[in-house]
């Protein structure tokens, strides 16, 4: 008969090794599953198989994309054009919706004045950076002009010296 504490011994190093693949999977390359299974890379070589990773990509980008602001692209990769409602509750109301919209959970349907007002902001926030670094450029170029004076009259400087050191020491060589 085994003894109940090395069952629960057992059980509680599983937990803790499953905690640590977890932990692990989240930092990097993991090196084992959650349920402490092998990690198969695989490595794709077929140009199909690429397609469908770059379609997937692309679809995952369009769906960050149509979130935020105005929409470039539905999900699906679909163009994205102005509807405007002609019925019901909503008359007269803009969206941005995909061409051949479908209420199907993979096409994208945003409102109007939502998108505008997300976008206003992302732009808003440009903008404001933007202003940042041409004020930072007006006290670098203030910055410039007094190095450029400076440099002047060091040069100035430097021709009063050579004039100098020629009247008073007029048989050395320079």
């Amino acid at each position: 008969m085994t003894d109940p504490n090395y069952e629960d011994d057992k059980k509680h190093k599983r937990y803790n090794d499953m905690l640590f693949f977890v932990a692990d999977s989240d930092n990097g390359i993991p090196l084992r599953c959650p349920c402490g299974g092998q990690i198969v890379i695989h490595v794709y070589s077929s140009y199909e198989d690429d397609k469908k990773h770059k379609r997937y990509n692309d679809m995952l980008f369009f769906v960050a994309d149509s979130d935020n602001g105005i929409p470039l692209r539905c999900p699906c990769g679909g163009q994205i054009v102005i509807h405007v409602c002609k019925a019901g509750t909503n008359i007269g109301k803009k969206y941005f919706v995909y061409k051949h919209f479908e209420n199907d959970g993979s096409h994208r349907k945003k409102e109007w004045d939502e998108a505008i007002e997300e976008e206003t902001k992302k732009l808003t926030r440009k903008v404001d950076d933007h202003e940042l670094k041409i004020r930072s450029l007006y006290s670098i170029e203030d910055h410039l002009s007094r190095l450029e004076e400076d440099g002047k009259k060091n040069a100035e400087e430097i021709e009063d010296l050579k004039y100098f050191l020629k009247n008073h020491y007029p048989n050395e060589f320079y």
